[in-house]
């Protein structure tokens, strides 16, 4: 039997009657239709996506939101960020526009999410007017053993304590503000180190930056600027037995080869870093200072700390540079949350932090853009932290900071941390780097720091492929019995570095209650890969423990130094304090005596394939150690004058150099003192 086939389009025509026949039989009669809704908002959103309530997407401007900068939008902030919590959870978000605020609470399973061209503004309560940010929390004594900023959470722009699942992210702004006499919020570069009377968010003076070889310090930041009115300094006193006192100042500049530093203003900041070093060339103020006991070497870090930290409990407490209520001094601070991320968006002129996390676990940071007049981050006391990507440009202040404090009331150690692939510098004015205009300034702070609130201690820690650009090194500090242990650092570049490339100090501050007090440790430190170029001829890289209490397992590989010179004969017999009790700080103990590594108290040392050398005759050695126990040093190379030793070694055992170049290998068990 034969079939014929249809042609195709009479097939397809077939088909289509078909379908057409099928949904006349099978549809169902139309309902009604309902007469239109006007809507409520302008511009409302989103919605519940199904019948389970997952929540969608929440636009601060169907709750009121004006975003046009001039308006307070504080209250339909919190109205998106409540219906979106109470709904399990959602996404904030922010439109273009600039949302001008006060603080902003965060809530669990709440992402914020800040669109291109959007900006979340601080408002400045002498100029807009209304309560302000929320006030300062009560912590109690516990306030006595960190700065005011560390010790609350709630007067900030944005925060959240005890919280789950909480993101910011998009290729938003936020900005800490600065305002014109006339209230307008203005975006050109401002001055650093100064918080202006007509910022947003406030915070203490900054640190000075650091005079060139002939240049001079820059000044110290204004103490007492506070977000929009000078606050009333405290008592001198803060509390009983202290050895600080005053409201915290500025930090002094550091001195150039020629020129001074500059001093704070408003008084000492812990003990006397309000006051810059002094004038003149530094070397020749040393060798001064060596035929006059009574006169103290240049770059000494101040007058305070004479004793360890001490509290008499049984007097009232007043809490040194706390601010009036209504007035807000961080950008974003959070408190023993979890699972938190923070991505892709920018901070301008931060306030005191840009970011304060606190017993913060899960915490990732990846590609924020940070230009602000304090510190960047922040991370005190957090675990599993991973940062990433990020630039921050911070000339009064440190850039990534990690801090292990006592503000919780307990210590609770920094660790699991990674910080990989970022930029830190010092050297730009603020605003500069977001903007992209770059206005150099003299080198600042801008650094990766550990402490100096260390409490409970750093662990299990990597800072790997990062760049130092116009600012401060690498600082490693345990003066409040923290233990730093198991920490990496390795791939660092160092550009035109402000003070010292590397300082590591175990010291015996004790900022601590009475009953918790003892003397940290650092151990097991690995630092390799490093291409330091330095712009201070005083100083050199600084490995300092205290009396009995060793820094222990110290691993430095593949290293090159870089700097200027230029020290006279007489130098290498400066011996530097000990100040066990102070605040530590690069440059503290003054012109060096070594011209590349000056090491005290320090019991296991591998050195390896270093190279150092200076631009000017230099008549110091390159390595002088103290107190040394198990030192081995191998494939160096660091010339020098000649007359001039490789070594100065004062009371050390175990000592090993190998392919040392200019000298035959030794091996020495014990040397009381000597030159190599």
């Amino acid at each position: 039997m034969h079939t014929r086939s249809l042609p195709l389009a009479a097939l397809a025509l077939s088909l289509a009657t078909a379908s057409a026949a099928f949904a006349q039989t099978a549809a169902p009669a139309q309902a009604p239709a309902l007469p239109p809704v006007t809507p409520t908002h302008p511009a409302p959103i989103c919605k519940v996506i199904d019948a389970h309530g997952v929540a969608g997407i929440y636009d601060v401007r169907a709750f009121g939101a004006a975003g046009d900068g001039k308006t307070i939008d504080t209250p339909a902030i919190n109205k998106a960020i409540e219906t979106a919590a109470a709904a399990g959870g959602g996404t904030v978000r922010f439109p273009a526009g600039t949302y001008l605020s006060y603080s902003i609470h965060l809530k669990s399973n709440i992402t914020l999410y800040l669109d291109s061209g959007s900006k979340i503004l601080a408002a400045n309560r002498a100029i807009h007017g209304g309560d302000g940010y929320d006030p300062a929390e009560d912590i109690g004594d516990t306030a006595r053993y960190q700065d005011f900023g560390h010790s609350h959470w709630h007067n900030s722009l944005i925060w959240g304590e005890n919280l789950d699942h909480v993101t910011i992210t998009g290729p938003g702004m936020i900005d800490g503000g600065l305002y014109d006499a006339d209230g307008n919020d203005n975006p050109a570069p401002d001055a650093t180190g100064t918080m202006g009377v007509n910022n947003g968010l406030g915070g203490f003076g900054g640190r000075g930056g650091f005079g060139g070889r002939g240049g001079r310090g820059g000044r110290g930041g204004r103490g007492g600027a506070r977000g929009g009115a000078p606050g009333a300094q405290a008592d001198a006193a803060t509390e009983p037995g202290a050895p600080r006192a005053g409201a915290r100042g500025g930090f002094g500049g550091f001195a150039g080869n020629n020129g001074a530093g500059g001093a704070g203003v408003n008084g000492p900041a812990f003990g006397g870093f309000g006051r810059g070093g002094r004038g003149g060339d530094p070397f020749a103020a040393a060798l001064a200072a060596l035929n006059n006991p009574n006169e103290a070497p240049v770059g000494r870090g101040g007058r305070g700390g004479n004793a360890p930290f001490s509290t008499d409990l049984s007097q009232p407490f007043r809490e040194g540079g706390a601010q009036p209520p209504g007035l807000g001094n961080k950008s974003i601070a959070l408190k023993l949350c979890k699972n938190v991320t923070l991505s892709n968006f920018s901070v301008l002129r931060g306030g005191h932090f840009a970011l304060l996390a606190t017993g913060v676990d899960n915490l990732t940071i990846d590609n924020l853009h940070v230009d602000t007049n304090r510190d960047g981050f922040d991370i005190d006391g957090c675990r599993n932290v991973r940062v990433s990507n990020c630039a921050v440009n911070s000339p009064a202040d440190d850039g990534i900071c990690l801090k292990s404090s006592w503000g919780l009331g307990f210590a609770r150690a920094c660790e699991n941390v990674t910080i990989t692939n970022c930029l830190v510098c010092g050297g730009w004015e603020v605003g500069s780097m977001l903007d992209g205009t770059y206005v150099e300034r003299a080198p600042g702070t801008g650094r990766i720091k550990f402490g100096t609130e260390s409490n409970g201690g750093f662990k299990n820690i990597t800072i790997s492929n990062c760049v130092f650009d116009r600012c401060q090194g690498l600082a490693m500090e345990a003066v409040d019995g923290a233990i730093i242990d198991n920490i990496s650092v390795s791939n660092i570049t160092m550009r035109e570095c402000g003070s010292l490339p590397i300082f590591i100090r175990l010291g015996d501050r004790r900022r601590m209650p009475a009953d918790k007090a003892a003397i940290g440790a650092i151990r097991h430190v690995s630092i390799s890969n490093i291409v330091a170029q330095n712009r201070a001829p005083q100083y050199a890289c600084e490995i300092v423990g205290i009396p009995g209490h060793e820094i222990e397992d110290v691993r430095i590989s593949n290293i090159r130094l870089l700097w200027p010179g230029g020290a006279p004969a007489g130098i290498e017999k400066v011996v530097p304090p000990e100040l066990e009790h102070q605040y530590p700080e690069p440059g503290m103990f003054g012109v060096m005596p070594a011209s590349a590594f000056f090491i005290r108290h320090v019991n296991g040392l591998s050195v390896s394939n270093v190279e150092s050398t200076c631009e000017k005759k230099d008549m110091r050695p390159p390595f002088w150690l103290q107190d040394v126990q198990n030192a081995d040093f191998f494939n160096i190379n660091a010339p020098h004058e000649q007359g001039v030793p490789m070594f100065m070694l004062n009371d050390v055992t175990n000592f090993r150099a190998q392919d040392v170049r200019g000298m035959q290998d030794v091996s020495k068990d014990k040397v009381d003192t000597g030159n190599l």
